[in-house]
Parts: structure tokens; C-alpha cells; sequence
């Protein structure tokens, strides 16, 4: 079968398959080109912000660098100053140093003065001391006495005061001297913790 189309005009025309077909292809190829050119304007889209992104990267780098220069220009001036603080530290840790005997030394001294005035306090009549050796804790008395009680009751002393413990006497004997007898004693003791 036959078809023919006596209409003038075409777009009155009953469409068949090829004008159809025709029609589908230029619409495919519209379609086809506005998506090539989005994609188009889309990529020249991208390579903009991507260029003006990596200048101002460029140029905060270039100010980062710039910070970094002046910097390194001050720490090499610090140098110098770094060895002074240096010197300044060690001189420091030196004085610290001294400090430290002069307290340990003071505490020493202290402790000496307070076995002096117990010591003195303790001291029966007639009866004194012509040496006194105190290394650490360990206290030795070396003394005379005119009389006979000097000797006990100083140890008795020593036994009831609370800044002596482990009293020992070691020698206790009589001497002949050119001024007359006495009796000579040596006693050790500790320190107790009160001193």
C-alpha cells in the first residue's frame, strides 16, 4: 500500500517513521551538544577556581616563607643571646650549688650550738669539758672533774635528756697533775632527735 501526502504545507503533514526518526536525531543532537557544553563550561569553570585558587596559595606561601626569613633572621641574632643564657644557667646552678653548702653548713653550726647549750646546761659543778668531738650523731666528751660525783652525775644527766641516747662511758680514771688529782672521763653518746 501507497501513501501519499497531498497536504502543501509539510508540518501538516501526517508524520511517518523517517520524519520521526529525523526529528528524534536532532533532538539527540541538541541534547548531545548542551550537555558538551555544560561539561565544556563546567571544566573551564573549574580550571578558573583552580588557577585562582593556586595563586592565592602561592601568595600565602609566599608570605609564609617571607615570615620565615625574618625569623630565621632573629634567631641567629638570639644566638648570641642563647649563649649568654647559657653562661647565665650555668653560673646560676653554680650559686645554687654554693647555697646549698652554706645551708648544710649553717645546719651544722646550728646543731653544734644547740649540743653547746645543752651540754652546758647539763654540767655539773666542778666538773667541765677540755675536748668535745662531733662527727654525724656521734658525740664524745673528754673531761675532768674535781670530785668523785662529777662523773655519775653527768652520765645520769646525759641519761635523762632527751637530746642524748646510748650513753657509754669509756675511761674513767684518775689523773696526778702539778695543780693536783682529778678524774678524767671520756663518755660517748648519739644525738637524740630533739637536736
Amino acid at each position: 500500500m501507497i501513501k501519499i501526502n497531498l497536504a502543501k504545507d509539510m508540518s501538516l503533514a501526517v508524520p511517518n517513521e523517517t520524519n520521526m526518526v529525523m526529528e528524534a536525531s536532532e533532538n539527540n543532537n541538541k541534547e548531545v551538544i548542551i550537555k558538551v557544553g555544560t561539561m565544556f563550561s563546567l571544566v573551564i569553570i573549574l580550571f578558573i577556581y583552580e588557577n585562582m585558587s593556586v595563586s592565592s596559595k602561592k601568595d600565602e606561601l609566599k608570605q609564609i616563607n617571607k615570615e620565615l626569613a625574618t625569623l630565621n633572621q632573629k634567631i641567629s641574632k638570639f644566638g648570641k643571646v642563647s649563649e649568654v643564657v647559657q653562661k647565665v644557667t650555668s653560673k646560676k646552678k653554680e650559686i645554687e650549688g654554693q647555697i646549698e653548702q652554706i645551708r648544710l653548713l649553717s645546719q651544722a653550726r646550728l646543731t653544734q650550738l644547740k649540743v653547746l647549750d645543752a651540754l652546758q646546761s647539763l654540767m655539773p659543778d666542778k666538773t667541765w669539758l677540755k675536748g668535745i668531738v662531733l662527727e654525724g650523731t656521734d658525740l664524745t666528751l673528754i673531761g675532768y672533774s674535781l670530785n668523785s660525783d662529777g662523773i655519775p652525775l653527768l652520765i645520769r644527766a646525759l641519761d635523762e635528756s632527751v637530746f642524748f641516747k646510748e650513753i657509754d662511758v669509756k675511761t674513767a680514771a684518775q689523773e696526778k697533775t702539778a695543780d693536783g688529782t682529778f678524774n678524767k672521763f671520756e663518755i660517748t653518746c648519739k644525738l637524740g632527735g630533739q637536736i
